[in-house]
């Protein structure tokens, strides 16, 4: 007698995972399909067993993050050792803008968790610029540095009465998170931790999300943990 019609027992193949068989009249393509279906497996598998899913790290919930980045108006400041300075000098690295005075007290309150996140995550792919509005000049602000243990942040100040229209800010604190680009990507306005895990872990991912590049680095030294006007 012929064989009967249909696949052998040996061309018959069930996929990993599935109670069901399918049917090859070419070995062959039954290999093949065998092959794609193993391939199924391994990713359903490492999704739900352990491969983590690639996202962005959620911003914290009371940091403004914009749709699409902004463009800023171009600004000039001074530094420590009262050389010119602008927001295109960062060009390169994500900088973190934080316009404060000694006289304000959210700023004050504030001021020691950025210098906490400058000492962890600064370098040359990102810097805390804290930029004073002090208008008694460096020694207010090298006193208060110096009286709160700040000991990573450089020295940044403005005199300039146009700062804050300029940033569109409503008052101090203002924060401003930039990009490489010099574009502004998330704004908070009023005190923060700005030392927290999420706040870390979403700059983190910031920084590597925007990769890596090199700022200019004009009259600044290497070494985030010292500030350009120490010594001075």
């Amino acid at each position: 007698m012929g064989e009967p019609h249909g696949p052998r027992a040996d061309q018959q193949k069930a996929l990993p995972g599935m109670a069901t068989t399918i049917s090859c009249r070419s070995p062959a393509l039954c290999r093949r399909v065998v092959a794609q279906g193993l391939a199924v497996v391994l990713v359903l598998g490492g999704a739900v067993f352990g491969a983590p899913a690639v996202r962005a790290a959620d911003p914290p919930g009371d940091l403004a993050v914009h749709d699409t980045p902004r463009s800023i108006a171009p600004l000039e400041f001074r530094d420590g050792s009262g050389r010119r300075v602008t927001l295109s000098d960062f060009r390169g690295k994500v900088i973190l803008l934080n316009l404060w005075a000694t006289w304000c007290p959210p700023c004050r309150e504030e001021m020691p968790t950025l210098d906490e996140l400058q000492r962890r995550l600064g370098g040359e792919n990102f810097e805390v610029v804290a930029l004073s509005l002090d208008r008694q000049g460096k020694e207010p602000i090298r006193e208060f540095y110096s009286n709160n243990g700040i000991d990573n942040l450089r020295l940044y100040i403005s005199s300039s009465t146009g700062v804050m229209s300029k940033l569109r800010g409503r008052g101090l604190a203002t924060t401003l998170i930039v990009d490489r680009r010099g574009r502004e990507v998330a704004r908070k306005v009023g005190e923060k931790d700005w030392s927290t895990p999420q706040m870390v872990a979403y700059l983190r991912d910031l920084i590597e999300r925007e990769g890596t590049g090199s700022a200019s680095t004009r009259n600044r030294t290497g070494d985030p943990s010292v500030p350009d006007d120490a010594g001075s």
